[in-house]
Parts: C-alpha cells; structure tokens; sequence
C-alpha cells in the first residue's frame, strides 16, 4: 500500500506511515493533542503493526499541522498499535521532523535489564489528554490519578509532592517525588 498524497489519511499498516508523521487526538477539554511516530520497523515480526509514537507537548483549537509542531520533542513515548486508526478512528494529519530526545526506544533499547512502555490505542489516546503546559513535572513523572499531591518533606529534608500511577485495583504503583523548590 502506498503513502497517500494528501493529508489527513488513515492507514492500515505501518507501510503508509513515515518517521515525523503526526496523529490528531481529540482531549476531553475540547482541544486537540498530536502523538508523533518517532521509529518504524520495515522488516520482522509486528512491523506492519506496531511502531513507536510519543506525546507532544502542544494543544490547539484546530488539528496539528506541521508549523505547529515543528520543532517540539516528544515528553513520552511507547509502542503503539494500529489500532490507533482501525479502533480508535484517529488520522495523520501532517508530517514534522522529528526531534531526537534521549528517551528509550522501545525498538533499540533491548539489553538487559531495559522496560519496554506499551500503550494500546485508549491508553496513548489517554497520555495526551493528560498532558497539561501548566504541570512542568509532568515531563519527568506522570500523574494518572491515586495521588494527594500534597506537599511533604522528603528524606533529605527538602519538600516534595508526590506523584503516584495506580494500578487498576487503586492501589499505589509507582510514586515518584518532584522536589519543588517553590515549596520550600
């Protein structure tokens, strides 16, 4: 199959899309959030079905076009589906050079050791309706609900907020401590 000539499109396979391609999400506020396609596999297992795609950190009135986005790295990515399109309904609307973070690839990051993030189509759909311009600590942890967010002091005297992913039982998963200096 081959690259559409125009955008927005809706692929099938992993075939039609392009490192940089950007996916329209519609958020719950009413706005719009973009995922960009940061690698692609053209060869083995999964390849015509998977590839990776990271949050940007934009949101617009309109679908992101490729002015829109230029430029902006990628605040967290995962293997993702096509699903995306077949299930989630969603479309690439522009393509925009992708900016090389130092965040890993769940493609060529496989030694020992490494975390793989996989996202099916509601999660991804889900990370970029949580990404919010006014939460600076949200590029370094991710807060998806189960948390205070109460100032406390961590052990090193400093204060802190904690931020913490629940699981699916509401128990705590992974928390993590933002020192803020503002609440100091």
């Amino acid at each position: 199959m081959a690259r559409p000539s125009e955008f927005p499109f809706v692929p099938k396979t992993t075939v039609s899309l392009e490192v940089g391609d950007v996916i329209a999400i519609p958020r719950t506020d009413g706005l719009w959030g973009a995922l960009h396609v940061v690698d692609l596999r053209r060869s083995g297992v999964t390849s015509r079905v998977s590839f990776i795609a990271g949050v940007l950190p934009w949101r617009g009135a309109h679908t992101p076009k490729a002015p829109d986005v230029a430029g902006l790295a990628v605040v967290e990515q995962a293997l993702v589906g096509t699903a995306l399109f077949r299930e989630g309904g969603l479309q690439v609307t522009a393509n925009a050079p992708f900016t090389p973070t130092s965040l890993p690839n769940n493609f060529r990051d496989t030694g020992i050791g490494s975390r793989v993030q996989v996202w099916g189509w509601r999660a991804a759909v889900g990370r970029v309706d949580a990404w919010r311009p006014e939460d600076p600590a949200w590029t370094r942890t991710r807060q998806t609900g189960g948390t205070s967010g109460r100032p406390v002091r961590s052990s090193n005297g400093r204060w802190a907020r904690s931020l913490c992913e629940t699981s699916v039982h509401g128990r705590p998963w992974r928390c993590a401590m933002t020192v803020s200096p503002a609440l100091a």
